[in-house]
């Protein structure tokens, strides 16, 4: 029986949607567009801006005491496209390393300042990604559609963010090994 990789599955069930997941700084980890011109620079260009804009919203709706928006829907008029934009950040309790929750706006950095995540530990967690997912369906008819593959692109998130944590934890052990290795001498 072979497996399916969910992202190819994701972008077959939903071939009229843009389907886009990134980091913060707008590294794409999950994309439907091609990377064939002539469409490739100018819809890439146009999905960091949607995603750099989601991040202004964020950082926007913070300062006015909103609190954090899960998900922003934009309907263009007409029936026009749907764009839906959600955040997947990590939750602090399904994890010991901190999330990029306190300021989502920023970009990832390899340091943590939160010395909540150090309680017990000599050595800061780094920060786990915040994701920022995109869909864009081509009529407002589909923003069912939207929904439900934006729910899914979330779902692939976590599960990218899970791995990473657990990626970073072996790391971190294996880096631990070799410095015990390294003062005992061997």
């Amino acid at each position: 029986m072979a497996t399916t990789d969910p992202a190819s599955s994701l972008i077959a069930q939903f071939p009229n949607h843009i389907i886009h997941l990134t980091d913060t700084s707008g590294l794409p980890i999950l994309s439907s567009v091609s990377s064939e011109p002539p469409t490739s620079s100018a819809t890439e260009a146009a999905l960091t801006g949607l995603t750099a804009t989601y991040l202004q919203a964020q950082e926007t709706a913070s300062r006015l005491g909103l609190g954090v928006p899960k998900r922003i829907t934009i309907e263009t008029e007409g029936g026009g496209i749907v764009v839906v934009q959600s955040s997947i950040t990590a939750s602090p309790s399904s994890s010991p390393l901190s999330s990029s929750a306190e300021n989502p706006s920023s970009p990832i950095s390899g340091s943590n300042t939160n010395p909540a995540s150090q309680l017990g530990s000599e050595v800061a967690q780094p920060r786990v990604p915040t994701l920022i997912s995109t869909v864009i369906a081509p009529s407002a008819a589909q923003i069912a559609e939207a929904r439900l593959a934006t729910w899914s692109v979330e779902a692939i998130g976590r599960k990218f963010q899970k791995a990473w944590v657990a990626e970073q934890e072996e790391q971190r052990q294996s880096g631990d090994t070799l410095e015990q290795e390294e003062l005992n001498g061997n």
